[in-house]
């Protein structure tokens, strides 16, 4: 199945069953699940998928404070960061993160790139954050965002944690 979508978790497991309970079906293929997605778990044996990590959804952010305080947000936290952005320069300088209550106020506090910050980081990475499928924490271990104050990935990683994968079940 090429694309598929359900609004409910009980409307999904019945559409799975109906697709996957055939009598003389050994195989069933299908495209485009989340790493999380309830099928996986639904299987009664796991071992026995075959998958592949594709490029599925795509985000930038053009203005990092719309967007930072549009989402939700898991945890509070207090966290400075300093963005360089060579495509939307205005998107450059020092960014300070309060959440409360699940609710983010986002304030430029600098137009220096290269100011002090608890963390630095490029708007790719910022953009791969965003909808909280990889965590601040797993690309400051990867060398991409660069942890000035101990502890503030972390932070900022719970706060930006997704209950669900992010996914687009079609394409476009």
């Amino acid at each position: 199945m090429r694309e598929h979508g359900s609004l409910t978790p009980a409307a999904s497991q019945r559409l799975w069953a109906t697709l996957t309970d055939f009598d003389l079906v050994g195989t069933t293929h299908t495209e485009n699940l989340a790493t999380d997605d309830p099928l996986l778990y639904q299987l009664k044996d796991s071992r026995g998928i075959r998958s592949k990590v594709i490029d599925n959804l795509w985000v930038r952010l053009l203005d990092v404070k719309a967007a930072l305080e549009a989402r939700e947000y898991f945890h509070d936290c207090a966290v400075t960061f300093a963005l360089t952005d060579k495509h939307v320069p205005a998107n450059a300088g020092v960014w300070r993160i309060d959440v409360r209550g699940g609710d983010a106020e986002v304030t430029k506090v600098s137009n220096d790139p290269h100011g002090a910050a608890d963390l630095s980081m490029d708007a790719r990475h910022l953009s791969t954050i965003y909808l909280g499928g990889t965590s601040v924490e797993a690309l400051t271990a990867a060398g991409l965002v660069h942890e000035h104050t101990p502890g503030q990935a972390r932070e900022l990683a719970v706060a930006m944690l997704s209950p669900v994968a992010p996914l687009t079940n079609w394409d476009f």
